[in-house]
């Protein structure tokens, strides 16, 4: 009978190893989905974006990452930042939740990143 009791301890305890396990797997995946998202923005705008002298991102550029993130369930914040020889530097702000669910604990984090755009030289 004791040894029936220990190892039905002993499942219970692999059990919630594999749990945690799990947990941490699916916690760590959606802060990589996350990089990978504001990646790929930081990347598309800088390749894709112009800037005219109020110091804002195009329209057209600024709806298709607006799309891209609101996919992912990110809401994206660009603010100016400065500007250098060949760059104007803007700010990215995004908020994202990550939580685990065997512990039922949910935080919400801000992603801050720096975005550049080349800038155009007059012909």
């Amino acid at each position: 009978m004791r040894s029936i009791i220990e190892v039905s301890a002993y499942v219970i305890i692999i059990t919630i190893m594999c749990y945690l396990g799990i947990d941490y797997v699916r916690m760590n995946m959606q802060v990589m989905d996350m990089n990978e998202a504001v990646r790929y923005v930081e990347n598309y705008i800088e390749v894709n974006a112009t800037m005219d002298n109020t110091y804002e991102i195009d329209q057209k550029t600024l709806s298709e990452v607006n799309a891209y993130m609101e996919k992912r369930g990110l809401i994206p914040e660009f603010v100016y930042e400065g500007d250098t020889d060949d760059y104007s530097y803007f700010k990215m702000i995004t908020d994202y939740n990550m939580g685990s669910l065997f512990f039922n604990v949910k935080n919400k984090h801000t992603y801050k990143g720096i975005v550049r755009i080349p800038k155009m030289e007059s012909l």
